[in-house]
């Protein structure tokens, strides 16, 4: 296995680790953390049915626009569970 093949792996590996974290978030939050957490789903829905809809040649960096928005939806993820995270122990300290 060469070092094209990890930087394969690792570019196919974060969006698939960013829509599992997104699809954790809606069914484990409640609220508007769980329509945030639905957004990075709806924006993959979004991109499908884009590429489905174009010419078979007009989007032949697809793997690219992956990679970028594994990237951009991952750092939105993990804001968001950092925000949650807070807002909990905020609510905590309130309540004590």
């Amino acid at each position: 296995m060469g070092s094209a093949d990890v930087l394969v792996i690792i570019a196919m590996a974060i969006p698939v680790a960013t829509i599992a974290l997104a699809v954790i978030g809606v069914l484990a939050w409640k609220g508007p953390w769980r329509i945030a957490a639905a957004i990075p789903l709806m924006l993959v829905v979004l991109w499908v049915l884009s590429l489905a809809t174009s010419w078979p040649y007009e989007h032949t960096l697809w793997p690219l626009e992956l990679l970028v928005y594994g990237l951009v939806c991952l750092v939105q993820m993990l804001v968001l569970r950092y925000a949650h995270v807070r807002s909990i122990r905020r609510s905590e300290r309130s309540a004590s």
